[in-house]
């Protein structure tokens, strides 16, 4: 039995859907014909496929209209012996975390026919290729370690015909695949500080790997922009500013500049009154002093 893949696809928009269209060709590959009937994605060999190649047409349908696609044609079909005469291929992200998936290709052989599986691992140019312990599963998942480097599978195909194995071809590098939420320009918020008036948060722009969705929490600051405090409740878009509680430290902030202000001027005239009362003092104990001086000079002139 013959296995089409739709393959890989781009430029498609919307749903796709994939119909397909066997033929029968030379050996060479040339002068195809179609199989009436042969419009599944499986075709089961028959005698007249002998000495002959085949091909598959796979036609692709999005919201834009059709494109048909041809395969490679096949190896020339034989009764007895064991022919892979479409290579295994992986399907799948390139991506630690996001599995991968192997088709085994298109044998022929007489006979039942028995697949098994075997990922390596190689560098990142598809190189130095070792198994990977325990892969033998149709499917693999790469992990950390399979980080900047490329995977392919071996399909080892067995029956009365014989045993043979094939490699795919190698994946792109695998890369980290998962991309959590990053924010290219921060998240905003528009509308006028007055009060009864309604702010509107801009999410910001952001990238992912997967779909984003957002959730808000409104905070109240100080003026230098610290010590931030949750808004209970204020946990939409947008925000509408109270008349009372938004207001109040505001109020606040300026009732303690103002009373900075006062005590900075009642400061400052205690100490001018503290400098004049000191001057006065001291100018007094100098006219006490000269008059003391003066009663001694009297009397001593009077002796």
């Amino acid at each position: 039995m013959l296995t089409a893949t739709s393959g890989r696809w781009s430029g498609l928009v919307g749903s796709v859907s994939y119909s397909y269209q066997w033929e029968r060709c030379g050996e060479g590959g040339e002068g195809c014909s179609t199989i009436t009937g042969a419009t599944a994605s499986t075709y089961t060999l028959t005698e007249s496929d002998v000495a002959s190649t085949l091909r598959v047409l796979v036609t692709a349908t999005d919201e834009r209209g059709s494109t048909t696609a041809p395969s490679s044609a096949t190896a020339v079909a034989s009764r007895a012996t064991l022919v892979n005469v479409a290579a295994p291929s992986i399907s799948g992200p390139d991506g630690i975390e996001e599995a991968l998936t192997a088709d085994r290709g298109i044998w022929t052989g007489e006979g039942a026919l028995t697949y098994a599986y075997t990922w390596e691992l190689c560098n990142e140019n598809g190189e130095g290729c070792g198994a990977i312990t325990g892969a033998t599963e149709p499917s693999y998942t790469p992990s950390s370690s399979d980080l900047d480097k490329t995977l392919k599978v071996v399909v080892t195909a067995e029956g009365t015909a014989g045993k043979e194995s094939v490699a795919s071809a190698v994946t792109p590098v695998i890369e980290t695949g998962f991309l959590a939420p990053t924010d290219l320009f921060p998240p905003t918020s528009e509308g006028n500080l007055t009060p009864g008036e309604t702010l509107t948060a801009q999410t910001g722009t952001w990238v992912s790997s997967e779909p984003i969705s957002y959730t808000y929490q409104w905070r109240k600051c100080n003026e230098e922009g610290g010590s931030c405090a949750n808004i209970t409740g204020a946990t939409s878009s947008t925000y509408k500013l109270e008349r009372q509680r938004d207001l109040r430290s505001q109020r606040n902030r300026g009732s303690r500049r103002l009373t900075e202000k006062y005590q900075q001027a009642g400061h400052q005239r205690h100490s001018e009154a503290r400098r004049t009362v000191d001057r006065q003092q001291r100018q007094l104990v100098w006219v006490a002093a000269t008059s003391v001086l003066l009663s001694l000079g009297a009397l001593q002139h009077c002796r």
